[in-house]
């Protein structure tokens, strides 16, 4: 945890805000993750890729734009009949790579070289094929990898049998892997990238989204932040979700010491001004390479709106020289965007315990939601499955997706598009542990469910 000056140390700012909990301090608590539409595309993406036993994938990302929590959220999602290795380690040679796997995919067998592995290797994987498991290798930070390590990366996902794949390999990286994916030397390796995804900074819609769900978390309803400081929090972190929570915690931290009940735009940017000298930085230096390039598109999109009046202008005199010369001129008009439709608020629905049959007034609620989906196709769905804390951690990962696929079939089968629809399983409500009382737990086996409009067509969600 970053200290600004020691002030972390005094939370003080959780009892002035009404919260319960600081909302922007990294709390390993799922109910805090929120993930932007491409989020969500992404994970989409890599857990099809993976489970079709698609070969190779890629997901690059700038520091701090959120590629372990997707990660994580992927890991729970996925199914109990995958194998996964996970490799954080820097730097590391082949020989303990081979031992790293050789581990993690228990092969117990002498291994004295590196054929000799590699044979073992081949065999685990087919004895997984053969009772119908998966299996996937992650490293993650393979910019700071050797080269022997990507080639080798590139051998394992090659492996085959009866025409699939025996191991997914998922290359998480930095702008720095993407550099060196293009060279020339790896160009055999680009090009069996099967599924390749990129971490795209927050638009200002979504920083904003993803302020007011940390703040609802953390027990505060009431917009603390202004459009106006939000537009600024954007504009200084990049849209780069470490960067906004870093700002935010410092932003709420000075709040509390000046005795705001709210944080406009003024305020905001002294904040985060501070932060910035704080930590060290240089002038423009929390700016990732998208959020730069995703803010130097904004002023681009200003220079055309600008273009695009002068152009009018000059239509305007050409179509009147063209009217009194007696030349006929089409009357071309421009289409108003329909309007934004109002967002009914996030709607949870319960099951009864091991179950992912819902109870209650469920059908209704859903109906209401797959009439609103139906009405307005714009916009999009999110379904996040819990459960309670009583059964084992795959047990209540497999059942909390169950929820969320039970609900997203009820929408489906109601004529809402499938890929409209985006259910995850979360597992386990966090907090909810053996001290709760029962009725907790009955709130915990749930399904939460929120509407939002889709940015996917919009890439500054504007």
């Amino acid at each position: 945890m970053l200290n600004f000056e020691g002030m972390n140390e005094d939370l003080g700012y959780i009892q002035h805000f009404g919260l319960i909990a600081p909302p922007f301090q990294g709390i390993p608590d799922r109910r805090f993750i929120w993930l932007g539409d491409k989020q969500l595309e992404n994970l989409a993406h890599l857990k099809v890729g993976i489970e079709e036993r698609k070969g190779l994938l890629l997901l690059l990302g700038d520091e701090g734009s959120g590629k372990s929590v997707l990660l994580g959220c992927l890991l729970g999602i996925l199914a109990d009949d995958i194998a996964i290795a996970v490799l954080r380690e820097a730097r590391i040679g082949v020989d303990r790579f081979f031992g790293f796997l050789a581990a993690e995919f228990k092969i117990d067998k002498e291994i004295s070289t590196k054929g000799d592995f590699l044979t073992q290797f081949r065999i685990a994987l087919l004895e997984a094929q053969s009772i119908g498991r998966k299996a996937l290798l992650v490293i993650e930070n393979a910019e700071s990898q050797d080269d022997e390590i990507l080639e080798q990366a590139r051998l394992f996902s090659n492996m085959e049998e009866n025409g699939e794949k025996l191991l997914s390999v998922l290359l998480i990286g930095n702008g720095e892997l993407n550099r060196r994916l293009m060279e020339h030397r790896h160009r055999a390796l680009l090009q069996r990238l099967a599924v390749r995804c990129r971490m795209d900074p927050f638009s200002t819609r979504e920083t904003d989204a993803y302020i007011r769900h940390r703040m609802m978390v953390a027990g505060s309803f009431l917009r603390i932040f202004t459009p106006e400081a939000v537009e600024a929090i954007r504009r200084f972190s990049g849209g780069v979700p470490k960067s906004i929570d870093l700002i935010c915690d410092h932003a709420l931290m000075r709040g509390y010491f000046d005795k705001q009940r709210t944080i406009d735009k003024k305020s905001l940017t002294r904040y985060a001004k501070e932060a910035r000298r704080t930590l060290g930085l240089e002038k423009g230096a929390e700016l990732s390479l998208e959020g730069a390039a995703r803010l130097k598109g904004e002023a681009v999109n200003t220079g055309q709106s600008r273009f695009r009046r002068a152009a009018s202008v000059g239509i305007a005199l050409a179509v009147l020289l063209l009217l009194t010369v007696g030349i006929p001129f089409i009357n071309f008009r421009e289409e108003k965007a329909p309007p934004v439709a109002a967002l009914p608020p996030p709607v949870s629905i319960y099951f009864e315990t091991a179950s992912a049959r819902p109870v209650g007034q469920a059908s209704a609620e859903l109906e209401r939601i797959a009439d609103f989906l139906r009405k307005h196709p714009e916009t999009r769905v999110t379904i996040k499955g819990y459960t309670d804390p009583a059964g084992s951690e795959k047990y209540n990962t497999r059942m909390a997706q169950s929820r969320a696929d039970a609900a997203k079939k009820f929408l489906t089968e109601k004529g809402v598009e499938s890929t409209r629809v985006q259910a995850l399983g979360m597992g386990a409500e966090k907090g909810s542990g053996a001290g709760q009382r029962i009725e907790n737990y009955n709130l915990s086996r749930r399904v939460d469910i929120e509407i939002r409009n889709s940015f996917l067509s919009q890439p500054d969600g504007r």
